[in-house]
């Protein structure tokens, strides 16, 4: 796990930035994600509470350094009700960006007390979107930020993610 920039108030990180006295640069960032790239074969960039969250001010959004990277979108979305409306939303407003989407992961299962909704809504997403779902996940053990302390998260999703359609997926 590498972070140009760790900030430690939950909160967009324009503002976390901002709050904590320190200033997130884009050349920085891509300076370290190429270095990554070198390094390694896979590079995964996790973004920050969804399309429209600000990273610099309010004008440099996520979809920004996704253009800026070149990299697809893997949409990650809550199980639950409402996810329809706002996972839909969410895969409209990235093709319309000119967004690559790989799929969609469902994160947050209750596996012993599925409802309803839990069940229909990736089939009825996929359905709408015509994005792959690439994985769900069930709630697992929580992560530790400070000791970098990931439980079981790892066997979850190399247990629960569809590698082959994510890799394949084009």
């Amino acid at each position: 796990m590498f972070n140009t920039n760790s900030l430690a108030p939950p909160l967009a990180p324009n503002l976390a930035a901002e709050l904590s006295q320190v200033s997130i640069e884009i050349d920085k960032i891509k300076e370290d994600f190429v270095s990554l790239c070198v390094k390694y074969q896979i590079v995964i960039v996790e973004g920050a509470g969804g399309l429209f969250v600000p990273l610099k001010g309010t004008s440099f959004l996520l979809p920004d350094l996704i253009k800026e990277f070149n990299l697809p979108v893997i949409i990650v979305a809550r199980p639950d009700l409402g996810t329809i409306n706002h996972t839909v939303l969410t895969v409209r407003c990235a093709k319309q960006l000119g967004l690559k989407i790989k799929g969609i992961i469902y994160n947050g299962f209750d596996i012993n007390n599925l409802t309803l909704s839990e069940k229909t809504n990736p089939e009825i997403i996929e359905k709408m979107t015509n994005i792959p779902t690439l994985g769900k996940i069930p709630k697992g053990k929580d992560i530790d930020i400070d000791t970098c302390q990931i439980g079981n998260t790892l066997e979850l999703i190399k247990n629960n993610v569809d590698f082959d359609l994510l890799l394949n997926n084009t």
